[in-house]
Parts: C-alpha cells; sequence; structure tokens
C-alpha cells in the first residue's frame, strides 16, 4: 500500500526544489514511480481476470479470433489512409478567392485528416471537424459507409 501512495508524497516533497533542472528530473522520477504503480494495478487485474470465467472466455475468443482481428485492422488502416488522403486534397482545393482570405480548411495536412477519417470510420463522429466542400462532404459520407461495412 505504501507503494502506491509512494508517488504522491514523493512529488510534494521534490516540488520544493529551486533549480529547474532538478525539478524536471525529479518529475521524471515521480512520472517513473506512477508507471510502477501502473503496472501494479494492472498485474492485479490480471490476477484477478484468472479467477473469472468471462475473462477467460474472453481471453480464449481473441486467441482464436486473432487472424481475423488482424485483416480487420488492416482493412481500418488502408480506408483511415485512403479516407485521410482523399478528405484532405478535397479540402485543399477550397476556393480561397471566392471567400477572400486563408483557407479555412481544419484538414491542413494528410496527418491531421488522419484523426477525422478514424473518427468517421468507427462511426463516432465528434463533429470537431467538418468538411467545407462537397468533395470534402462526399468523401466524409464514403468515410461513414466504410466505417459501417468494415466493422
Amino acid at each position: 500500500d505504501a507503494i502506491t501512495v509512494l508517488p504522491f508524497y514523493v512529488g510534494l516533497t521534490l516540488v520544493g526544489s529551486s533549480s529547474s533542472e532538478s525539478v524536471q528530473s525529479n518529475t521524471t522520477f515521480v512520472r517513473v514511480l506512477k508507471i510502477g504503480r501502473l503496472s501494479r494495478i494492472l498485474g492485479l487485474a490480471f490476477k484477478l481476470g484468472k479467477y473469472s470465467n468471462g475473462v477467460r472466455v474472453l481471453a480464449r475468443t481473441m486467441k482464436t479470433c486473432m487472424a481475423e482481428l488482424s485483416i480487420l485492422a488492416v482493412l481500418l488502416v488502408m480506408a483511415v489512409i485512403i479516407i485521410s488522403s482523399g478528405i484532405y486534397f478535397c479540402e485543399s482545393t477550397y476556393d480561397v478567392d471566392y471567400e477572400g482570405g486563408e483557407n479555412p480548411s481544419e484538414f491542413v495536412s494528410i496527418s491531421r485528416s488522419m484523426y477525422f477519417s478514424m473518427i468517421s470510420v468507427t462511426t463516432i463522429g465528434y463533429g470537431d471537424m467538418t468538411p467545407l466542400t462537397m468533395c470534402g462532404e462526399f468523401v466524409a459520407c464514403m468515410a461513414g459507409l466504410s466505417g459501417i461495412f468494415v466493422l
């Protein structure tokens, strides 16, 4: 029990240091202790899972279906890459002259567009990024449909 609360108290005592280098090394030390606490909690969860029939059935099912799950993961990654590229190229052609000014699109790179495509393919749809062009809206619709078909 003392190991679980130790990072909190060590962090309190080490924050009083005056030099910024020692504070940074102290926070690194506290982070390592917190990771150790997390691993202890995960170890306890795995020990308790050993005695649960439902957890054993779930583990056996995951082990049996590993080939199908890996195919699903590859399809998901491929869909995300294709859709994020499509949405980026559709939104990068937004007519700046018509609107007057800078391109207001939030899709500034393909990697930034991957967030939108992952959210759309998994049909979560937060709504924090929206396409501005008809082409982008079409790609977003295809993202939702491909998520329904793939998943």
